[in-house]
């Protein structure tokens, strides 16, 4: 059996260390790439035949190419034979939601990433969308305020929270606050 390549991307080296060894118990995967930012993901990408992309949905936005949704979708339109597991520190099901939407294979919750992978990566084994076994909850919308509810709108359709911070005459750590509420 060929083994599944994977190339893992988080700006967080220790998720990245975390990622590779619990992955590289399994003989079915091989990681075969890792990156730290939105550039250097796409750049290995342009250079490595993989199976599988094991992401950070919040990453630096060192490309144009940004990242969240708008990092997702441009992996999806320019290697749509490509799984994409996501990983999140966000509960947002409206998030969770539009990254199924644009056709990741699956969610994995940062908190749940230890218990959850293995099964994550069974789902892909399988060609099946994995389903987190602790469902992610609907947030309470009504306790964002009108601009938290703009900028989470804004920031879903992929722009870059330095951008939403620039158009909206705040600072980027007001925005990444609101973007975590």
């Amino acid at each position: 059996m060929q083994k599944i390549k994977i190339i893992i991307a988080d700006d967080h080296p220790v998720v990245l260390l975390g990622l590779r060894e619990l992955i590289k118990h399994d003989e079915r995967f091989l990681v075969v790439g890792e990156a730290l930012g939105s550039a250097e993901l796409i750049a290995l990408l342009n250079q490595k035949q993989v199976d599988l992309l094991i992401t950070d949905y919040h990453m630096p936005t060192d490309s144009p190419h940004g990242d969240g949704l708008k990092l997702i979708d441009y992996i999806r339109r320019h290697f749509p034979q490509l799984q994409i597991l996501v990983l999140t520190i966000l509960s947002h099901r409206l998030i969770i939601e539009n990254l199924h939407r644009v056709g990741v294979v699956g969610v994995i919750r940062k908190s749940q990433l230890q218990t959850e992978i293995l099964n994550a990566l069974e789902a892909v084994v399988k060609k099946a969308p994995y389903i987190a076994s602790d469902p992610i909850k609907q947030p309470v919308l009504e306790d964002l305020s009108p601009k938290e509810l703009e900028v989470s709108r804004v920031l879903m359709l992929g722009n870059r929270v330095k951008d939403v911070a620039s158009s909206r005459n705040r600072s980027a750590k007001t925005i990444s606050t609101q973007k975590a509420r």
